[in-house]
């Protein structure tokens, strides 16, 4: 009886990738919404995936040396990024692009050996992230619309510009 959360965990959701799948799953409909969001979300997938990948250590031997190189361009981008900041005049800026860009570091450190489950079911999640992106412009250009037309003395007017701020405009 002890051993049976271990083996549960171990052969269904280890082995098949089942909580990472799950969490790119969140990620992909989350990714359209706001930038901030996904931050907490890929270190999550990070913690996630390293725990998942013991089980599947023999995985890492077989990655190509295409993707090997690819992984290594990414580093090599996010470490010259971090490098950047020692000549920048606006630290407070250079950091928020680090964070900003902390996923070109995670997502493929997760991807380089993905689960079971997300390479099966890759162009679920491909459909899924262009749905929720054509939700959200349909969504972003509905509030804008909305935003744009005003009634007032008993007559409809469209005005895209904030009364207060027209130099913005709502469908930026």
């Amino acid at each position: 009886m002890a051993n049976f959360p271990n083996l549960f965990l171990r052969n269904d959701f280890c082995l098949k990738g089942t909580i990472t799948y799950c969490i790119a799953f969140i990620t992909m409909i989350i990714i359209p919404v706001y930038h901030w969001y996904i931050i907490p979300l890929m270190i999550l997938w990070g913690v996630i995936w390293l725990f998942e990948i013991r089980f599947r250590i023999k995985d890492l031997q077989y990655i190509s040396l295409h993707s090997k190189i690819l992984f290594i361009l990414f580093i090599s981008f996010y470490i010259w990024q971090i490098i950047g900041m020692v000549y920048s005049d606006n630290p407070e800026a250079g950091w928020r692009n680090i964070v900003l860009r902390i996923s070109l570091f995670l997502f493929p450190l997760v991807l380089i050996s993905p689960g079971e489950l997300i390479r099966q079911k890759v162009n679920t999640l491909l459909r899924l992230f262009t749905l929720s992106t054509f939700f959200f412009l349909i969504f972003c250009l509905g509030y804008a619309l909305y935003r744009s037309f005003i009634f007032k003395n008993g007559v409809w007017s469209y005005n895209p510009h904030p009364p207060v701020e027209n130099w913005l405009n709502y469908f930026y």
